[in-house]
């Protein structure tokens, strides 16, 4: 008794069910988007059910479909550098709704362009001095970076009796590819490089360096290597006063 009421139950829903689906319909839109001036089909053109968040886009041609049983009965049009087009439609039924755009005629106001009073850089250069106490770095009570240290030692006022000494005959053509981007030509002739973390403390101060690689290039000479490498500058750039190849001699 209780299986045949329950099965009676099934059937009411299931008839239930088949009747709203063969009610319910679908509304089918398709149609094509032009140019109202020229007849030119438009590309990537929205077109979507008002107050609805169903809606498509025209093809590489300008054409269009799509349909839904969610449907509005309206759908708008919209492409940048158009006026936007709302179009009535029929529920429940396929229907082609051609859509031509008006360009939208935009005029751009009047735009004068002065040099400033004084060069930008100095507003920012000034904040910079304003705030030198405060962004210090030796006011912090610890901090670490990473260090990328490169000096280059050049030759400069290089003369052409000076590139036939028989001495760099074997590279000449070093002198073919000097570098003259500044006003005066130079000769890079020895150059070093390091990268290493430095980490930093105030109470109790300390100042730990710790070298990842070093490398050296151009002339390999003791004395020129000893020299480069006292120019090695720990520089603060907000101190008054830096102290530049000091001690050197």
């Amino acid at each position: 008794m209780v299986r045949t009421a329950v099965y009676k139950r099934f059937l009411i829903a299931l008839g239930l069910l088949i009747g709203l689906h063969a009610s319910a319909q679908t509304t089918r839109i398709s149609g094509s988007v032009t140019d109202a001036k020229t007849g030119e089909t438009l590309p990537f053109v929205n077109i979507a059910f008002i107050d609805s968040r169903i809606g498509t886009t025209s093809d590489m041609e300008g054409k269009y479909a799509f349909e839904t049983y969610y449907a509005t009965d309206s759908i708008r049009a919209s492409f940048v550098g158009y006026l936007p087009r709302t179009f009535a439609v029929k529920k429940d039924k396929a229907q082609v709704v051609d859509i031509a755009l008006q360009p939208s005629s935009v005029e751009l106001t009047e735009v004068i362009i002065r040099p400033p009073d004084e060069n930008p850089a100095f507003t920012i250069l000034r904040r910079v001095v304003q705030h030198k106490p405060t962004n210090n770095r030796e006011k912090l009570e610890a901090y670490n970076y990473e260090a990328y240290n490169k000096v280059e030692f050049d030759l400069n006022n290089i003369t052409e009796e000076f590139t036939q000494k028989k001495l760099f005959k074997p590279f000449a053509f070093i002198f073919e590819n000097i570098d003259s981007t500044d006003s005066k030509p130079y000769l890079p002739i020895f150059m070093t490089e390091t990268l290493s973390d430095v980490y930093y403390r105030q109470q109790p101060k300390t100042r730990k360096e710790f070298i990842h690689g070093t490398k050296v290039s151009g002339v390999e000479n003791e004395s020129v290597s000893q020299f480069m490498g006292d120019m090695y500058q720990n520089v603060n750039i907000y101190d008054n006063f830096l102290v530049i190849l000091d001690g050197i001699s």
